[in-house]
């Protein structure tokens, strides 16, 4: 069996069990006893998580068929997905969905190195192609985006350390820490901001890791900017046009992912021609 065939059923399996933890979330008491804030989020990164899948297996379907670029998109959507059931893991009070939360992130984690020893290693050339500009461009963005989120939980997490307290957004959730932050401090935006540093000094890794970022990033967009007006539907602290800001940085996001896949796509299929 070829490691593309062994990589969709991988894919197929998590997706499939990705489908039942969200549909118990959405119609099954899983979020009983979590505060209200709480339960409306995680239901609304159900909601959110079903709307990805089809395009999560879409991707790894395109992968069986050799289209080595979509594995880059396909990666950025497996870190996100890891990324968001680890919270799962951590945050949710323990249910009957516990067990299969970790086999999620479990699945996700070792789908993605397969990928990377197995196919990235052996079917296709790491070097991916993008204009200078577009690196440039792409480099200002991510250092930003970091820079940006490394301010705004740092506005709420150094004057609660100085005078003892709890953020607000704690509070609210009802959560021991903001597991969002630890993940985003300690792992996500030191990743983002050296991939940027890596693309403005024209650095080959910084180029391969790209589309990966932009697609998490992406997709976490989608979900900070859905969950906002989610929150503020429901009558709880929240601002609809934070949300409309964060859509056009999703947008603006998307025009990069597409014209990454572009060059990319151009550059091989002229190479073939050749």
């Amino acid at each position: 069996m070829k490691h593309q065939t062994i990589f969709w059923l991988l894919s197929i399996i998590t997706g499939s069990l990705m489908c039942w933890t969200c549909f118990e979330g959405l119609f099954s008491p899983v979020y009983a006893a979590e505060t209200e804030n709480w339960k409306v989020q995680s239901m609304g990164q159900d909601i959110i998580n079903l709307g990805l899948i089809p395009l999560y297996l879409l991707t790894a379907g395109f992968i069986r068929r050799n289209k080595w670029y979509v594995s880059l998109l396909w990666a950025g959507m497996t870190i996100y997905f890891i990324y968001t059931y680890l919270i799962y893991c951590f945050d949710i009070h323990f249910n009957h969905l516990f067990i299969f939360y970790c086999l999620i992130v479990c699945f996700h984690f070792y789908s993605l190195l397969y990928l990377m020893f197995l196919y990235w290693y052996r079917a296709i050339p790491l070097q991916v192609q993008s204009s200078p500009l577009l690196k440039q461009i792409t480099g200002i963005y991510f250092v930003f985006i970091s820079l940006l989120f490394y301010f705004l939980w740092l506005s709420e997490i150094v004057p609660a350390s100085l005078h003892d307290t709890v953020p607000g957004s704690l509070q609210s959730a009802g959560l021991f820490t903001n597991p969002v932050q630890v993940l985003d401090i300690a792992f996500v935006l030191p990743g983002i901001l050296f991939t940027g540093i890596l693309l403005l000094r024209r650095k080959v890794p910084g180029t391969f890791f790209a589309p990966i970022v932009l697609t998490f990033l992406l997709l976490m967009e989608i979900t900070i900017g859905g969950l906002i007006l989610i929150l503020w539907q429901s009558k709880m602290e929240s601002h609809p046009g934070v949300a409309w800001f964060v859509f056009a940085l999703a947008a603006f996001n998307l025009v990069l992912v597409l014209i990454h896949i572009k060059q990319n796509t151009s550059v091989h299929a002229s190479k073939k021609m050749v």
